[in-house]
């Protein structure tokens, strides 16, 4: 599974994971919980993942890993000119 999805997937658990529990907090019955899917409640929380997404790309640990991708593809050379 690339890098992208793993992110994408372990963000979206994690936020889903946290309405979850703030409805139990908030003694809501567990059958009675309901996560807001709607596209005005994902939109904006998918364009911060974006903006996150990038941050790491950019920082060094991201471009690690890029490298890494292009090294496996054997087209590390063909890219950075080493």
């Amino acid at each position: 599974m690339s890098i992208i999805k793993k992110f994408s997937k372990n963000k979206f658990a994690t936020w889903y994971s946290a309405e979850v529990q703030k409805q139990v907090d908030s003694r809501v019955n567990f059958k009675d919980v309901n996560v807001e899917r709607e596209l005005s409640v994902l939109k904006p929380i998918h364009a911060t993942r974006l903006v996150e997404m990038y941050n790491f790309f950019t920082s060094a640990q991201g471009r690690a890993h890029v490298l890494k991708g292009l090294e496996k593809a054997g087209i590390r050379s063909v890219v950075t000119g080493r």
